[in-house]
């Protein structure tokens, strides 16, 4: 099953990465706040496939996000992952905070004196 949703990623965690008996791995993690009706709600995404490319998402975007669910039994306890395959920008990178405010720029010849 396809999911949508669309939200403002809040975390990049570093990315997981490993070598194991198949070779190299790569796991890439963001998180995104969404609206679900009156409340804000956080999902933790997770890439494997292209896991350098959504690392490069950045707090504060806006985006689209394509992802299916998927759980597995370990010991007895179920584990489930939430498993993004596809996402798209909306709009430009949210602008850093200012931590002060800019100068004004006065060019030559403005001089007040």
């Amino acid at each position: 099953m396809n999911n949508e949703i669309k939200g403002r990623v809040v975390d990049v965690p570093k990315p997981q990465t490993g070598f194991g008996q198949r070779g190299p791995w790569g796991r890439q993690t963001v998180v995104i706040e969404y609206e679900n009706g009156r409340y804000t709600n956080k999902l933790a995404l997770e890439n494997s496939n292209r896991y350098e490319e959504f690392g490069k998402l950045r707090v504060g975007q806006m985006a689209t996000f394509h992802y299916d669910v998927s759980s597995r039994e370990y010991n007895g306890k179920y584990y489930t992952t939430v498993n993004c395959f596809d996402w798209k920008i909306e709009g430009a990178p949210a602008a850093a905070p200012a931590s002060a405010p800019a100068a004004p720029a006065q060019s030559e010849g403005d001089d007040p004196f």
